[in-house]
């Protein structure tokens, strides 16, 4: 029943078509599979095994390269001073000329966090 340009379900309450065309689609393809696994037993039985062995191995691979990618921005990120035996955490990753001036600096007997601090990269 149309008011005013809405559709009105049985209790008079409006409602949204694009959703319930939706759901009602939703709802037919679930038959649908439901019937067709109920038709196909074994095809299903054999599938779901590998099927969940084949998921357990993405989620290990992604897990992986997760950890990966952690320990690449631990070293990139944080330098370590063997004179205090301290991480210090970086804003951002250091150029190949400011570690030489790191280097440079140390030798002069500089702190590192005091020239951390001066070439602001302290995160």
């Amino acid at each position: 029943m149309a008011f005013n340009g809405r559709i009105v379900n049985e209790d008079g309450k409006e409602v949204n078509q694009k959703w319930e065309d939706f759901k009602w689609k939703a709802k037919c393809k679930y038959e649908a599979a439901k019937q067709w696994c109920t038709d196909h037993k074994e095809l299903v039985v054999a599938a779901v095994p590998a099927l969940i062995t084949g998921a357990f191995e993405i989620i290990k691979i992604a897990s992986k390269a997760d950890a990966r990618e952690e320990e690449k921005e631990l070293k990139e990120l944080y330098i370590y001073d063997r004179s205090m035996g301290h991480y210090w955490k970086l804003r951002r990753r250091l150029t190949n000329s400011e570690y030489r001036e790191i280097e440079r600096r140390r030798a002069e007997g500089e702190s590192m966090g005091e020239i951390l601090e001066s070439m602001r990269v302290l995160g």
